[in-house]
């Protein structure tokens, strides 16, 4: 599905991907203040500013954002995407080794955007020319001792790109999501539409489990799983199946807990995995005193409602995580629009609310945002290689998301900061005690304002419609 805000004009901001950073966490002084700044024009894209000073607090009539250190909110899991079919193959078979190695460098090494987690797909979901899932059968029959069970497909892709991965951030957490049961084991007896029946809640547990047991076998670890994508959405044209809440609490609850726990798999349960407005998370799962150790949070998309709705549910049930686990792009999609609403929505939006975890869909894709089955006929990956030539072109998201995922450590927590009139804010402290401030100005004119922390201030004044990081 789409975000709801579309535009129209194609996004001329296209750079070729080599590694973009330097060691920006190396700081020249403790009174120095790093700035790196992006304007809707595209004239600045995470621009390196010159570095400002921290000075002794003053009494001053500016507008004021203090950050308090005392109290502390989630803290980070990173920034990431989805490594579908469609980005590993482009990845393995598009790609040279060299242009691969340049570009997985750049998207998980410390000098990138060091992304910090990845979703995959268990099985086939649109972003691939044809449906599979890792127990297919000829059409009437059944396997419900799982004997054609095979991970083949997900080895000779998805598997080795992970491992490439781990090598350049072995802190990567992993999130697993099926966009379908194998088809014989719905109502449907496809991988199109339908749901799980009755008799088969018992061999899709274990299937789900056997896929958690032999990734680990391989070296990967799936630290979240939802049992379903977007569970109250059937696709006509790719595999889908619909979970209602309480279909996925009698399944989780009575079923794959209690294999989880027997497989000693520490493997966590996201609930939802849909949109905002969805109403499709379980009170009674998350409630559930009985799988407390296996239900950990909600996931969620970014497609339809209000990103506010983060904090409905985290109030409600404050041990629980939160993280956002998809959100697209189109090719159409401008820059000038997608900065301030990925700011509005998803970095400071989304991390004000709650999340630990912001994802975007495909990690890669094609030139015409694809190899795909159906719905999305033009999602962009946060990269776009080139199928002819294996040049890595960095779409919007990649600068927008590298505002956070190239600054914060693994472990950051977000600390107290206000936010001002047309200046939306949110901080974090690193490990290392470094601070990171992101402001975004949604205002039509520029602002000035300062920053205050502790008795430390330094002032900036920020475009209109423009973002900034501050790290010191």
């Amino acid at each position: 599905m789409l975000r709801a805000q579309q535009r129209s004009r194609h996004c001329a901001l296209g750079v070729v991907a080599t590694v973009l950073f330097g060691p920006v966490r190396v700081l020249s002084g403790t009174d120095a203040v790093g700035v790196w700044q992006s304007n809707p024009d595209g004239a600045l894209t995470l621009a390196k500013r010159e570095s400002l000073s921290l000075v002794a607090a003053t009494t001053s009539p500016v507008p004021t954002i203090r950050l308090n250190s005392a109290r502390r909110f989630q803290s980070m899991i990173g920034f990431g995407a989805s490594l579908t079919d469609a980005s590993a193959h482009i990845l393995l078979h598009r790609m040279s080794v060299a242009q691969r190695d340049a570009l997985l460098d750049d998207l998980f090494g410390v000098q990138g955007i060091h992304f910090g987690i990845l979703r995959l797909t268990i099985g086939s979901c649109d972003l691939w020319a044809s449906e599979y899932s890792y127990d297919d059968v000829p059409k009437g029959q059944t396997d419900p001792s799982l004997s054609h069970f095979s991970l083949a497909r997900a080895e000779s892709d998805i598997v080795p790109l992970v491992r490439m991965a781990l090598a350049r951030n072995p802190d990567l957490k992993l999130i697993a999501t099926p966009w379908s049961a194998p088809g014989w084991m719905k109502s449907s007896g496809s991988m199109l539409g339908g749901t799980l029946k009755n008799e088969n809640y018992n061999v899709y547990s274990a299937y789900l489990t056997r896929y958690l047991q032999e990734m680990r076998a391989a070296g990967i670890k799936i630290d979240y799983l939802t049992v379903q994508n977007e569970p109250n959405f059937t696709p006509p044209d790719y595999p889908g199946m619909v979970m209602t809440a309480a279909m996925r609490t009698r399944f989780v609850t009575q079923y794959l807990a209690p294999k989880l726990r027997q497989a000693a798999l520490d493997t966590k349960i996201l609930d939802n995995d849909h949109n905002w407005n969805s109403g499709s998370w379980s009170t009674d799962l998350l409630g559930n005193e009985n799988v407390r150790d296996v239900v950990r949070g909600v996931a969620w998309h970014c497609y339809g409602g209000n990103v506010s709705e983060q904090s409905r549910i985290h109030a409600a049930f404050p041990d629980k995580d939160t993280l956002i686990t998809e959100c697209t792009a189109r090719l159409t999609d401008e820059w000038s629009g997608t900065l301030g609403w990925d700011m509005t929505n998803l970095l400071i939006g989304g991390t004000r609310n709650w999340a630990r975890a912001v994802m975007m869909w495909n990690l890669v894709l094609d030139e015409r945002g694809g190899p795909h089955l159906g719905a999305c006929k033009n999602c962009r990956g946060v990269i776009t290689v080139d199928s002819r030539t294996g040049d890595a072109t960095r779409e919007p998201e990649y600068f927008t998301f590298s505002h956070l995922s190239h600054f914060l450590q693994s472990g950051a927590q977000r600390i107290a900061s206000n936010s001002l009139d047309h200046l939306i804010d949110v901080a974090f402290q690193n490990p290392d005690g470094t601070f990171v401030l992101l402001v975004y100005n949604d205002s039509a004119e520029p602002k000035q304002f300062r920053v205050l922390e502790t008795q430390r201030e330094f002032s900036y004044k920020l475009p209109a419609k423009s973002a900034a990081t501050f790290l010191w």
